[in-house]
């Protein structure tokens, strides 16, 4: 994983591993200036009918759009993050806590606009957070080292997320910490399981 400032030029790329009616297997990475920021591996997508989520027209739009010269400078606005509120924390070993998804926001309009769904991705910012607080709680850091997320794996959305959800989110040591802290990060809603997935933290890269 790497950091994107604004007004970087993201180079994107996606290779299609195996494709049919119930599910697709793909791959892909995004650069900056020729260096990785993001790679992703062995992703499985289930297939849907666009038309319940979006309109195909519209979809046809915007990847045109992304195909060609891009959107115009300053049409992404700074996403709102969700309330986060920690219940439980057992420094170096577990924390538990409440995220509140709210009930409008203008991601929906693009995430999605026949059915509003909370982005996997904000989720796992959410949880990277928790896990980075996990981290740094532990006792295995030299003093004054700067943590970040390294890798994630294991990452697998069970269910939608709709608008006015309240989940529970779990992160857990998973294993001792050597070069990196392994974490388990979990995601339920009434008891159900939402989402899971594992993120190694280690020593930045940038001190």
């Amino acid at each position: 994983m790497g950091d994107v400032t604004p007004g970087s030029a993201l180079e994107l790329a996606v290779a299609i591993d195996s494709c049919d009616n119930a599910a697709v297997a793909y791959s892909g990475h995004a650069r900056v200036d020729g260096a990785n920021v993001i790679e992703l591996h062995d992703c499985l997508a289930p297939m849907l009918d666009v038309e319940q989520f979006d309109s195909p027209d519209a979809l046809r739009e915007r990847f045109a759009l992304l195909c060609g010269a891009g959107a115009e400078p300053g049409r992404f606005q700074r996403v709102t993050t969700s309330e986060l509120a920690v219940t439980t924390e057992l420094p170096g070993q577990s924390i538990r806590a409440t995220l509140l998804v709210p009930t409008e926001a203008p991601f929906f309009a693009d995430h999605f606009p026949r059915r509003p769904v909370y982005p996997a991705t904000l989720l796992l910012e959410r949880q990277i957070e928790l896990a980075l607080r996990l981290a740094g709680g532990a006792t295995d850091w030299h003093a004054g080292e700067s943590i970040a997320p390294v890798r994630m794996t294991n990452v697998k959305m069970r269910a939608f997320i709709e608008p006015g959800e309240r989940l529970e989110l779990g992160a857990d040591m998973a294993a001792p910490i050597g070069e990196t802290a392994t974490i388990a990060l979990s995601a339920r809603n009434d008891q159900r399981q939402v989402a899971t997935a594992q993120v190694e933290i280690g020593r930045s890269q940038n001190q």
